[in-house]
C-alpha cells in the first residue's frame, strides 16, 4: 500500500504509528462521564469489530467526547495513531487529502445523526443526506455563544452533533427574554426561517461547548433541486395545522387527501378547474390562436356550465366573467383563466380548507407526516 510513497513518507508513517496490545476485557476507550451515567441504566451492544475494522477516526479530525465504550473481548493487536501524527501524515502524503478526510467525517457525522432518528434526515433519505453532507460546514461553538438573535436575518440551517443549546423568545408583555426550551444532539433548527426567507423566530444560545453542522440557504436548496418534493413535504410538516392551501397543493400526498375531501363534498370541480387553467397557461405559447380558442371553449363548457344558469358543480358567472367575455370575443389572452383561478383558490382557502382541517383525515395526515405543533415551530427559530 505504501510502495508509491518515497522513503521519507514511509518513515513519517512508521514514526506516527504505535502498536499497543490489549488483554481480554481491557477497556480501550472510556466514554465521557455524562454517557457513563446513562450506561448505569442500560448498556446496548452496537457492533462487534474484527480484523481489518477501524474505529475512532472522528478523533483524528475533530475533538469530540467518545460516544461509546470499546472493550476487547479477546486478546487484540492494534495499530493506533494520534490526531497530530495523523494530520502530519496526510499532509506529507497529499496536501489535498485533508479535504477528502473532512468529507468522510461529515458524512459519518450525518450518519450518526440518522441513528439518533433525526426526523428531517429520515425524511430525505441516505442519498440526499450524503449530498447535503458534502455542503455542510463543521462549527465548534463555546458555551455562552449566541448563534443568532430573534429578529435577525436567516442565512443558515443547523444540526446539533454534540452539546446542548437553549431557545429564548421575547415576552411581548414584559419585554424580557424567556427561555422556552432546549435542543440536543439529533435536533436541528433554523430551517423555518431559511425556507421561508423570514427573520429568526427565537434566540439560540450554546448552553455547553457544542459541535454543529451548518448549511447555507443557497447550498440547502442546491442539495434538493432534483427532488423538490422533499422541500414541499418539509414545508407541509413544518407548517403543520397552520398549513396554507398553496403549500398543501404543492405536496402530492397532502394534495391527494385534500382532493378526496373535496370529492366527498361535491367540490372536486374546483381543483380540477385550477389544474385545467394551469395547463392552459403552460401550453398557451405553443398553441396557435385557433387551438387556444378551442381549448378555452372546452374548459368553459366543462367548468362554467350554461350561460343562462349556474349549478352546484360549475364556476359561477361572477367568478368566470372575464374568461367568458374573452371567449365570446374570440380574442384569447394567456391569462384568460387567471382571475377565475385566483377566485376559486380563495374559495378553497377560505371555505374548504378550514373544514378540511377539522376532519380525521387531516389529523391522520399530520400524524403520519409527524407535522410540527406550535411548540415545535417556536423551537425552529
Amino acid at each position: 500500500a505504501f510502495q508509491a510513497t518515497d522513503s521519507c513518507r514511509k518513515e513519517a508513517f512508521k514514526t506516527a504509528l504505535s502498536c499497543p496490545s490489549f488483554d481480554e476485557n481491557a477497556t480501550a476507550k472510556k466514554e465521557d462521564k455524562e454517557i457513563d451515567i446513562l450506561k448505569k441504566n442500560q448498556t446496548v451492544e452496537l457492533a462487534m469489530l474484527g480484523v481489518g475494522d477501524y474505529f475512532g477516526e472522528m478523533a483524528t479530525f475533530i475533538e469530540l467526547p467518545r460516544s461509546a465504550t470499546v472493550t476487547a473481548v479477546t486478546n487484540v493487536l492494534m495499530v493506533s495513531i494520534s490526531k497530530t501524527d495523523f494530520k502530519t501524515l496526510y499532509h506529507a502524503i497529499s496536501p489535498g487529502l485533508e479535504a477528502s478526510v473532512e468529507q468522510m467525517v461529515k458524512r459519518h457525522m450525518l450518519q450518526n445523526l440518522f441513528h439518533l432518528k433525526s426526523p428531517f434526515l429520515e425524511l430525505i433519505g441516505t442519498e440526499s443526506a450524503c449530498r447535503m453532507a458534502d455542503e455542510l460546514t463543521i462549527t465548534k461553538v463555546d458555551r455562552g455563544t449566541i448563534l443568532f438573535r430573534e429578529g435577525e436575518e436567516a442565512k443558515k440551517f443547523y444540526f446539533i452533533y454534540s452539546g446542548s443549546l437553549s431557545v429564548q423568545k421575547m415576552n411581548g408583555r414584559s419585554g424580557l427574554s424567556q427561555r422556552i426550551g432546549f435542543l440536543y444532539p439529533g435536533d436541528y433548527f433554523g430551517e423555518m426561517a431559511v425556507i421561508n426567507e423570514s427573520k429568526r423566530l427565537a434566540t439560540i444560545t450554546a448552553e455547553t461547548d457544542s459541535i454543529l453542522l451548518e448549511i447555507t440557504r443557497d447550498k440547502f436548496y442546491k442539495c434538493f433541486q432534483e427532488t423538490p418534493w422533499l422541500i414541499a413535504e418539509f414545508i407541509v410538516r413544518m407548517k403543520g395545522k397552520g398549513v396554507d392551501l398553496q403549500s398543501l397543493l404543492h405536496y402530492k400526498k397532502s394534495m391527494g387527501v385534500f382532493i378526496n375531501f373535496l370529492g366527498s363534498h361535491d367540490a372536486k370541480h374546483l381543483i380540477d378547474f385550477c389544474n385545467a387553467a394551469n395547463s392552459f397557461y403552460d401550453q398557451f405559447d405553443e398553441m396557435d390562436s385557433d387551438a387556444a380558442l378551442q381549448m378555452a371553449m372546452d374548459i368553459s363548457k366543462k367548468y362554467f356550465g350554461n350561460d343562462d344558469t349556474d349549478n352546484e358543480k360549475s364556476i359561477s358567472k361572477d367568478i368566470s366573467e372575464f374568461a367568458r367575455e374573452a371567449i365570446a370575443s374570440g380574442v384569447i389572452p394567456k391569462d384568460t383563466f387567471c382571475i377565475a383561478e385566483q377566485k376559486v383558490k380563495q374559495i378553497m382557502e377560505n371555505e374548504m380548507l378550514p373544514s378540511f382541517k377539522k376532519t380525521d383525515e387531516f389529523k391522520s395526515l399530520m400524524e403520519r407526516m409527524r407535522a410540527y405543533d406550535e411548540m415545535d415551530v417556536q423551537l425552529l427559530a
